[in-house]
């Protein structure tokens, strides 16, 4: 499993999120949003290198197909700073909206049908309740060559992105240590390309990929983008 945080600030998606954890039934859909971010990822965030996206969806044409059925392991509320320094230090009142930090489990690729919303969509929300369809990674051969080296060279690669960034040091430890590569090559894929700062639609590419070769094969490209990049900062 791949663990992804989500910064939350719509109250009624947060109370329902928490509602489940309590029940026991703590598993959502996460899709990405179609629209690209103008935001440099590369560079700390400012007034100029940042947006703002409503947490509420209205219309499935808002969102990828194809996304993935996560579990809600912890939310937090995150610190609320109301004042502000102001003229000579003095301090100014200001309104924040409240931020949630959501901790979240990946499990499984799931797919909505977007030809029929009527049908796909059960509540409008939000959060919004849609009905999905489970997706399997289809049969492959675990002793075939090319997708044994194709593993071994994401696992060689995955040490050269360690090597240039010390924050990825503790998942790619903890994922040696389990030696999920060698037993699962889907979750290796996967795991490979949420390491990477590739763009939206490139990781969005190896989410719609099922078959395990070509899955592989792009988080791969990815990863040797990533290690590019990072030789030439």
């Amino acid at each position: 499993e791949v663990a992804q945080h989500l910064l939350i600030k719509n109250p009624q998606i947060v109370a329902q999120l928490e509602k489940q954890l309590v029940t026991g039934t703590p598993y959502i859909g996460v899709f990405l949003r179609k629209a690209e971010a103008t935001v440099d990822p590369t560079e700390p965030e400012s007034d100029s290198n940042t947006f703002e996206v409503d947490d509420v969806i209205q219309d499935l044409s808002e969102i990828h197909s194809v996304g993935t059925m996560a579990q809600v392991a912890a939310i937090r509320q995150l610190p609320q700073f109301n004042d502000v320094e102001g003229p000579e230090g003095s301090t100014q009142d200001r309104t924040m909206e409240k931020t949630w930090h959501v901790m979240l489990t990946g499990h499984r690729r799931i797919r909505f049908d977007r030809t029929e919303q009527a049908k796909t969509i059960l509540d409008k929300g939000p959060p919004m309740v849609i009905n999905v369809e489970h997706l399997s990674t289809p049969d492959y051969d675990a002793d075939d060559s090319i997708l044994n080296a194709t593993s071994q060279e994401i696992m060689n690669t995955m040490r050269d992105v360690l090597q240039s960034n010390e924050i990825l040091h503790g998942p790619v430890q903890d994922f040696l240590r389990r030696r999920l590569e060698g037993a699962d090559p889907p979750r290796l894929a996967d795991f490979a390309a949420s390491l990477t700062s590739a763009k939206p639609k490139e990781l969005q590419n190896v989410m719609n990929t099922l078959d395990v070769q070509e899955r592989l094969d792009l988080s791969l490209v990815l990863l040797k983008t990533e290690v590019e990049r990072s030789n030439l900062r």
